[in-house]
């Protein structure tokens, strides 16, 4: 699969399940573009946002599934927060930054509600390789490793179609990964043209974590 780094007006390729990064936030609206299965928007940390979510408990876990207006979900998430027992005006630019993801994902799915998950997790979620059967899905780790994720040269999608090992779904390895404070845009197989085609993607193993993962994830 061919990965390429945007810087001007690229020329995209015309295979399906191409990905593309850049260090721009426009970068993930190639997202829509045909042959494109992953877009990555390569943020530095904020160093402000990082000091606040170095407040929170280390063993704070918690799953919070929201549906909110985009006009609203500052709000939204800041009575979530409370809900769950944290301080929400200490953690005024990470409901912020949350937010903001919210709008861009938002204008580029087309949606003007969305139903926002953060999950604090001290485990591994989806270990297996998978596909979504949804039509995007935006992934942001806040703290702690981030999503893996497989090249259309890496899967082997008929091991993956029949529920065999993550040893036989990646034909070779490492698995590519985001990292914290990255934001990625993946195709699912429902996205228009994507079916069969979606990018097969996983969980990172957790081991012996000093504290818990914290993961943002928007659906559309």
């Amino acid at each position: 699969m061919e990965a390429m780094t945007i810087s001007g007006n690229p020329a995209l390729p015309s295979s399906l399940g191409a990905s593309v990064e850049g260090l721009e936030c426009g970068t993930l609206e190639h997202i829509l573009d045909h042959g494109l299965n992953m877009a990555t928007w390569r943020r530095s940390p904020v160093p402000e946002l990082c000091q606040e979510l170095t407040h929170l408990d280390r063993e704070w876990a918690v799953t919070i599934r929201l549906n909110t207006a985009v006009t609203n979900v500052d709000v939204t998430l800041t009575r979530a927060l409370c809900s769950a027992g944290l301080n929400a005006a200490a953690l005024a630019r990470w409901i912020a930054d949350m937010s903001g993801l919210v709008g861009v994902f938002a204008g580029i799915a087309g949606k003007s509600s969305l139903q926002p998950r953060l999950e604090a997790m001290d485990d591994t979620m989806c270990p297996r390789f998978h596909v979504d059967r949804n039509d995007l899905r935006l992934l942001c780790a806040y703290r702690g490793p981030a999503t893996q994720w497989l090249t259309n040269s890496q899967v082997d999608r008929q091991a993956l179609a029949s529920g065999r090992p993550n040893e036989d779904v990646m034909r070779v390895g490492p698995a590519q990964r985001l990292e914290p404070f990255w934001v990625g845009i993946m195709k699912g197989n429902r996205f228009p043209g994507n079916n069969g085609s979606g990018l097969v993607h996983r969980s990172p193993p957790v081991e012996n974590l000093a504290e818990t993962r914290i993961l943002f994830c928007l659906d559309a």
